[in-house]
Formats: structure tokens, sequence, C-alpha cells
């Protein structure tokens, strides 16, 4: 495989956390340095670390991880989909702006990293390469998906601020998109 595949491929498994970053850039409306730099680290680590988690992890359950992992990131993307909206309509329940917390990013990166394990175990399978190839797979695509997800919280801030109504109610949308996405691409898999 080219260095220009593995890049693009990089970069196809990093989309998922672009929307989302570009999801809580919106919802946040501004800088929050030390959540942001968490959620970025924690999208790039989760996404490599799956990756290699995948290709290390090929034995007779991974099919099956495959295909229960889709289905607990729709859940974990519609629930905190739906908890974004609820909050906008319950303001007094909301204890935080925005779907960017501590307790929420290792939920945000578990869920768009599940695709990136998926790979991980396709690679085992269709790659005949050594681990020092792989982690170099690896460092590719936790490069892409935190620097994209930079990206994403960049455009998603310029775009709250010119909002003047709920963002997180956009955010949860957008949430609640990627796990529908997910499912019409599982059905059509099938």
């Amino acid at each position: 495989m080219s260095s220009i595949e593995v890049w693009w491929i990089g970069i196809a498994l990093a989309m998922d956390c672009f929307a989302i970053s570009v999801a809580t850039g919106i919802s946040s409306r501004k800088l929050l340095p030390g959540l942001m730099t968490t959620a970025i680290l924690a999208f790039g680590i989760f996404q490599g670390g799956m990756f290699m988690a995948g290709y290390g992890g090929t034995s007779f359950f991974s099919e099956y991880f495959t295909i229960i992992g889709k289905w607990i990131s729709v859940l974990l993307l519609v629930f905190l989909g739906t908890k974004m909206i609820w909050e906008d309509f319950h303001p007094q329940e909301k204890k935080h702006s925005g779907m960017l917390t501590y307790r929420n990013i290792p939920l945000l990166a578990i869920a768009t990293s599940l695709d990136a394990m998926a790979v991980g175990i396709s690679f085992s399978f269709i790659q005949n390469a050594g681990w020092h190839y792989m982690l170099c797979v690896s460092a590719v695509i936790a490069f892409c998906s935190s620097f994209l997800s930079i990206i994403g919280m960049g455009i998603g801030i310029l775009v709250g601020e010119k909002l003047h109504f709920p963002t997180s109610f956009i955010g949860g949308i957008i949430l609640i998109c990627i796990a529908i996405k997910t499912v019409v691409e599982h059905i059509a898999n099938i």
C-alpha cells in the first residue's frame, strides 16, 4: 500500500472526528483550551489505538466486534445527541455549556474510533506487513484525526459565534445524523 493511500485512509477515518469537532465548536461558541486540547488528543489517540487494537486483536471474536462496535457507536452518538437536544429545551437541567465536557470526551472518542478498529481488523487480513509499518499507519491515522479535529473545532466556533439561538440543538442533530449515516452504511453493506 502506498503512502498516499495510507494518508487517504487516515483522512477518511478522521471525517467523523471532524464532524463531531464542528458540532462541539458550534455548541461551545468559544475557545475552551483545556477541554478542546483533551478532545483533540483523545480523538487522535483513540483512532490510532483502536486501529492497532483491531490489527493486533484479530481473533475469532473480531468479526463479531466489528458488527457490535458499529451499534455501540450508534448508541453513544444517539445518546449524546439526544442529551444535547434535551438540554436545549430544558436549560434548568443543563449543567455545562455545550457538549464538550471531560465526561463526554471519552464517549465521543470511542464512538468515532470504532470504525478505525474495523479498518485495523481488515488490514490484518489484507495487508501483509509488519508491526513497524502498522505503527506508522496508526500514527498517520492519529495525526489526521487530531489535525482535522483542530480544524473542525475552529470552524464550529466561528459558526457558533454567528448563530443567535441555542447551538447545542445543532450539535445534537449532527451527532444523530452521524449515527444515522453509520446505520445506513451498515445496512448497505449487508
